[in-house]
């Protein structure tokens, strides 16, 4: 039995602006063809996460749903929502948000943890703000948009007994500036 990718697309008031709607329903959009058209066994669930977390369906031919953006985004509930379902062990959970949201990583990825569940998050928009939060990653990583075809890759390939083994490495500036062009 293969794993599941839930995708919980962060829907709160700050993805509002800066066209992170749009780029939300493209990231969508890439992974359910990606897993349709590459990974047979692939099996991904959408979640609307806001206020309320509410699973998404795919229209038809996989068409994504329209996304109501408002309220605010908490991992607590996020877990909670998790915990409460029957069928949500095991694979992985993909972040995609700008990290505006409330509640502990560490209890979060705990909760996770015994649901056998792995988490990796995507930074949304331009004004993004994952500073600190990189532990949320098994690898300490924040994949940016233009690296979804590798996260991918990288989540439907993992191992399920090791799911750490992280080999591609894309992820936000560190501020190191040895790599600044002059």
């Amino acid at each position: 039995m293969s794993s599941f990718l839930h995708i919980a697309v962060d829907t709160s008031g700050s993805m509002c602006e800066l066209g992170k709607e749009a780029l939300l329903k493209n990231l969508c959009r890439f992974l359910v063809q990606d897993a349709s058209l590459r990974r047979k066994q692939a099996r991904i669930r959408l979640l609307s996460w806001a206020d309320k977390i509410l699973p998404l369906s795919l229209g038809p031919e996989g068409s994504l749903p329209s996304f109501s953006l408002g309220g605010s985004a908490d991992l607590q509930d996020l877990a909670n929502f998790f915990t409460q379902q029957e069928d949500y062990e095991g694979g992985h959970v993909l972040l995609l948000s700008d990290g505006y949201f409330s509640g502990d990583i560490d209890d979060f990825l705990a909760s996770l943890k015994k649901l056998n569940l792995v988490c990796h998050a995507v930074a949304v928009g331009a004004d993004a703000d994952w500073a600190g939060k990189e532990n949320i990653d098994p690898a300490d990583l924040i994949w940016l948009p233009e690296d979804i075809a590798a996260l991918a890759d990288e989540v439907w390939s993992m191992d399920k007994e090791n799911s750490t083994a992280i080999t591609a490495k894309p992820f936000m500036d560190d501020g190191n500036d040895d790599d600044e062009w002059d």
